[in-house]
């Protein structure tokens, strides 16, 4: 039976936390009875697949299935995780997506959410193996006894987190940018951020009392 018979409709948005269940259902069918799989039957698990494949994660080439040079990269920064965090993962994500539906969205939610989803970020794109890096000669003002790493898309301590992302609103910073927000944790008014209506717009980037990266404006709103 070929696996497509399993499809009878246009794939759905494939949304994280569904990705991570269709994920888990196949990775944990490999009993040699029906009873050992966490799906209802085999239809089921070819449903599963299916989605897989027509959500770009795994491909079907002459009777063979291989996941996907976009599965390889999610699953190669993945690799560490046991099974038994995909359930703790799929409760996060799934309350971020309650969020989103306007399911009263609090501060402390959203502030616990953005703790957690930073590191994970970070660390994808502080990659070694995967991103050129240099040292920048500049000293951690979070904890102030490291250097920080210049890689592509930010620059950052290994040491305690802290970071700056190079492009920030539709702007790239530029060296001189990086510098004053290191050195004295704010910049001169820059020109070039992007309103969500496409406009550009000036403001200077403060580091805040939570050494996140933010507007002026922003942060006195947040220290008033």
């Amino acid at each position: 039976m070929s696996i497509y018979s399993f499809s009878e409709h246009s794939p759905e948005t494939l949304t994280a936390a569904t990705f991570l269940h269709d994920l888990n259902e196949l990775v944990n069918t490999g009993g040699d009875t029906p009873l050992l799989l966490p799906v209802s039957s085999y239809r089921d698990c070819g449903a599963c697949l299916q989605r897989l494949i027509d959500n770009g994660f795994v491909k079907y080439l002459l009777g063979d299935i291989e996941p996907t040079e976009k599965a390889r990269v999610l699953l190669s920064h993945a690799g560490h995780l046991e099974l038994a965090d995909i359930g703790k993962f799929i409760s996060q994500i799934d309350e971020v997506d309650a969020l989103a539906e306007n399911r009263k969205p609090t501060k402390p939610v959203m502030r616990e959410y953005e703790s957690w989803i930073h590191p994970l970020i970070l660390s994808l794109i502080t990659d070694k193996k995967s991103f050129a890096s240099k040292i920048s000669g500049y000293t951690c003002p979070k904890c102030g006894n490291h250097g920080l790493t210049a890689f592509p898309a930010t620059i950052a301590c290994e040491c305690c987190g802290f970071s700056i992302p190079r492009h920030f609103h539709g702007y790239d910073l530029t060296d001189k940018d990086i510098e004053q927000l290191v050195r004295y944790k704010y910049t001169s008014p820059i020109y070039g951020f992007i309103d969500r209506k496409g406009r550009k717009f000036c403001e200077s980037l403060v580091i805040d009392n939570r050494f996140g990266v933010t507007f002026s404006a922003k942060a006195a709103k947040i220290y008033s």
